[in-house]
């Protein structure tokens, strides 16, 4: 598959005369929590020649392209720096897929390693912390469906990652096994979240009491860490990295007097 998509990701580049600077799998494949039935969330980011960004009318800043079971989906470099410096959590995810299809040496590693300076621990907390919020209003009735079995993952993969940030003052992983590992879970959860993933990867619902009752637990220990989303550092943006990053992507130098 990662041949077909390198090529469409060429094809791109040709009919849109930009540049691919970077291009991974997000979503259900990044977790490691896909099936045979999930799509390819394709996730790139692209620049133009430098001349294209002197125009009056600004470049096309989003990309979207969806054939079948691939949703393909790119950000102009400068939409991406601009959301770099929200401390934006789907670039946070993109740049941390552990499913690479291409990266450009000197984009993606320095963004990386301006991203662990600059990256708002808060602002990553309060996404994980809406997600949690909002998939928690999820009614489970008796006849709990694959789709509530999906939401319910979403909810856990949201309260482990709000741990990690809030109890370690640390950035999650993204691939889904690890970040069990790193919120440090005992034998007793991680044989109940293995239980979700079992349904979903399967497709057979066996929703049980130990089942709910974690979700309960999660739900309660969550209210109790909200209050502790204030206390994360705020991390200052360097403006001056910033640009100096942007015109290396233009292979200009600063003049400097």
């Amino acid at each position: 598959m990662s041949t077909h998509i390198n090529k469409r990701l060429q094809e791109i580049e040709k009919e849109y005369n930009v540049e691919i600077l970077f291009a991974c799998e997000s979503g259900s494949r990044a977790y490691g929590l896909d099936t045979l039935a999930s799509d390819f969330d394709v996730r790139f980011i692209y620049k133009y020649k430098a001349s294209r960004y002197l125009h009056l009318n600004r470049p096309q800043e989003v990309i979207n392209v969806a054939e079948g079971n691939y949703d393909m989906q790119g950000w102009d470099l400068y939409k991406t720096i601009y959301l770099f410096t929200k401390s934006n959590p789907s670039l946070y995810e993109w740049l941390w897929s552990p499913f690479v299809y291409y990266q450009k040496p000197s984009f993606a590693e320095p963004l990386r390693q301006m991203m662990a300076q600059s990256y708002s621990l808060k602002a990553l907390g309060y996404h994980y912390f809406k997600i949690l919020t909002i998939n928690s209003k999820r009614n489970l009735t008796s006849s709990v469906t694959i789709e509530d079995i999906k939401v319910m993952l979403q909810l856990i993969r949201a309260f482990l990652s709000l741990k990690v940030v809030v109890k370690q003052r640390s950035f999650p992983v993204i691939l889904f096994a690890d970040l069990c590992k790193q919120a440090n879970l005992d034998d007793r959860q991680q044989s109940i979240i293995e239980q979700f993933v079992q349904c979903k990867i399967s497709g057979k619902v066996a929703f049980n009491e130990k089942m709910k009752n974690f979700l309960d637990s999660i739900k309660k220990e969550a209210a109790a860490i909200e209050e502790s989303l204030k206390e994360l550092p705020e991390k200052q943006i360097s403006y001056e990295d910033i640009n100096l990053f942007l015109l290396t992507q233009h292979n200009i130098m600063e003049e400097r007097t």
